[in-house]
C-alpha cells in the first residue's frame, strides 16, 4: 500500500509539473503535452476510482468532489474546443487547479514527507522541483516557433497574404 502512495505522489508532481508545462509551451509540443496529461488523469482517476465513488456516495455535495468534477469537465472540454474558448477554458483549469492545491496542501505535505522522509533530501528535491517549475514558467522566453505565428501567437496576416 506504501509503494501505491509513492507513485501516486509522484503522479501528482509529474501532472503539476506537465499542466505548468502546457500553459506555458505553444510549440507543436502543447498538443503532445497535452495528450500526457489526458493519459495521466485517466490514470490518475484508474488509480483513485473506488475512492473517488465511495466519497461520491457519502459526501455528494462535498465541495471537494464539486471541485474534482468540475476540474475533470472543463479539461474534457479543452480537448474539443479552439480559439477564445480554448484559451478561457485553459485559465479557469489553472485557476481550479490552484483552488485544489490551496485546499489540498496540508495532504500534499504529508504525502511529500512521507515520500520522501529526511529533511535534508526533501529540501533538494524542493529546491531542484522549484528550478524545474522557473524552467517551466520561463519557457516562452527561449522556446521559439518558426514560421507564421512564432512562439505561439496568431499568425501574421501579412505572413498568409504574401503566400498566396
Amino acid at each position: 500500500m506504501k509503494n501505491k502512495g509513492n507513485s501516486n505522489t509522484i503522479l501528482d508532481i509529474v501532472m503539476f509539473l506537465v499542466m505548468l508545462a502546457i500553459f506555458c509551451v505553444k510549440s507543436d509540443l502543447h498538443e503532445t503535452l497535452a495528450y500526457t496529461i489526458g493519459g495521466l488523469v485517466i490514470l490518475h482517476l484508474v488509480w483513485h476510482w473506488k475512492q473517488f465513488i465511495a466519497m461520491l456516495k457519502k459526501n455528494i455535495g462535498n465541495s471537494n468532489i464539486i471541485l474534482d468534477i468540475v476540474m475533470f469537465l472543463v479539461m474534457l472540454a479543452i480537448f474539443f474546443v479552439k480559439g477564445d474558448i480554448h484559451e478561457t477554458l485553459a485559465y479557469t483549469i489553472g485557476g481550479l487547479l490552484i483552488l485544489h492545491i490551496v485546499w489540498h496542501w496540508k495532504q500534499f505535505q504529508v504525502m511529500y514527507r512521507r515520500l520522501i522522509p529526511e529533511a535534508r533530501y526533501q529540501r533538494l528535491v524542493a529546491i531542484f522541483t522549484g528550478v524545474l517549475v522557473v524552467a517551466i514558467l520561463t519557457m516562452p522566453l527561449y522556446m521559439t516557433v518558426d514560421g507564421p505565428g512564432q512562439n505561439g501567437g496568431p499568425p501574421d496576416r501579412n505572413y498568409t497574404e504574401r503566400g498566396r
